[in-house]
């Protein structure tokens, strides 16, 4: 049994980001269609990926949104995993390039 999506990085970041917010015209909090659209992509037998994913695009839906929550799509992603093996490589490939450089 897969663990539920309200447990995920992706679902509590979009949680913290929403906050107490509500809809101009409804009132509903805004999280509720996040949570409604879970629901119909868990009958429809969706992804865990793209369950996780449907949960953090309000926070790339325009270009500014993107921009002001890079760390916290980062941070709720498994993009700060790639970040972070990312640097490690270039740290590497900078150690051995010295030691190459430096062995001539």
């Amino acid at each position: 049994m897969r663990p539920p999506i309200g447990s995920s990085r992706e679902y509590i970041a979009i949680q913290r980001w929403y906050g107490e917010r509500t809809a101009a015209r409804s009132g509903v909090p805004l999280i509720r269609h996040i949570d409604e659209a879970l629901v119909i992509l868990a009958r429809i037998d969706a992804s865990d990926a793209a369950a996780r994913a449907f949960c953090v695009h309000p926070l790339v839906q325009a270009d500014s949104d993107l921009a002001s929550n890079a760390a916290r799509i980062a941070e709720a992603t498994e993009l700060a995993r790639y970040f972070e093996l990312w640097f490690a490589r270039l740290a590497i490939d900078e150690a051995r390039y010295r030691e190459l450089v430096v062995g001539l």
